[in-house]
């Protein structure tokens, strides 16, 4: 019975391990999706600048 609980509990801590690893993962995606946003955003204050010196 003791190694029954002790295996069940160690499957649960092993499926908790690999959840939080995919959840990083995908953090990390939104990470570098979101350094790509500032870098656009930062492009086109910019852009917008230049325009209103021009104008």
């Amino acid at each position: 019975m003791e190694v029954k609980i002790e295996n069940e509990v160690i499957d649960k801590i092993r499926a908790l391990f690999d959840d939080r690893e995919i959840q990083n993962h995908r953090l990390d995606r939104i990470e570098v999706k979101l350094e790509n946003v500032i870098v656009d955003l930062g492009y086109l204050v910019t852009k917008v600048a230049r325009m209103e010196r021009m104008a």
